[in-house]
């Protein structure tokens, strides 16, 4: 394609960034044609080099997430970086998203479980309460207190886990994006 209609694609693939960054962006890939113009390469030949527009905004966006996924480590970024990622292909789908879902259905599924222990422990605490005088209503606190206990266990581990998960994600976006750009 020739330098106009790469340059047109290029700005439309990279409309999500804000006209300036963008502008610097073009500037340098309009210099990059005229120093392969001036070597005697034609249009044709220097937009090959460069690479399809549509790919390196993919690229360029899916790099930009995980940078502030890794600065900014929330779930809102790591999701926004994971969305990124799997734009660049099956690839990413089969081995990224899939078990991301997977892991964090657990994840969610410990955090609930916790939770419905530390309620239903602090309510057999508290019902067994008016029968405290006999076997039954010390057992029944007793028991109360441990499952309660278990259950914020548990609910603080999955957040420890859930956070750690969350840096690992990141991690392996961050180490794709460098395998993408190697090949």
């Amino acid at each position: 394609m020739d330098r106009q209609k790469y340059l047109d694609e290029f700005n439309r693939a990279f409309s999500f960034l804000p006209e300036t960054d963008r502008e610097e962006m073009a500037a340098d890939y309009r210099e990059h044609f005229e120093e392969g113009l001036a070597a005697g390469r034609s249009e044709e030949e220097i937009s090959r080099s460069l690479g399809d527009p549509r790919i390196l905004a993919r690229q360029y966006r899916a790099g930009y997430r995980i940078r502030e996924a890794k600065e900014h480590s929330s779930p809102g970024n790591i999701f926004r970086a994971i969305l990124a990622a799997l734009a660049l292909g099956l690839f990413n789908f089969v081995f990224l998203f899939v078990p991301f879902i997977v892991v964090l259905s657990l994840l969610l599924a410990a955090l609930v479980t916790g939770a419905v222990m530390v309620l239903g422990g602090l309510a057999a605490t508290i019902l067994s309460v008016p029968t405290l005088g006999g076997y039954f209503g010390i057992t029944g606190s007793v028991t109360g207190l441990a499952v309660g206990s278990l259950g914020l266990l548990i609910v603080l581990v999955t957040l420890l886990v859930t956070r750690a998960f969350g840096q690992l994600t990141v991690l392996y976006l961050h180490k794709n994006m460098e395998l993408i750009r190697k090949s």
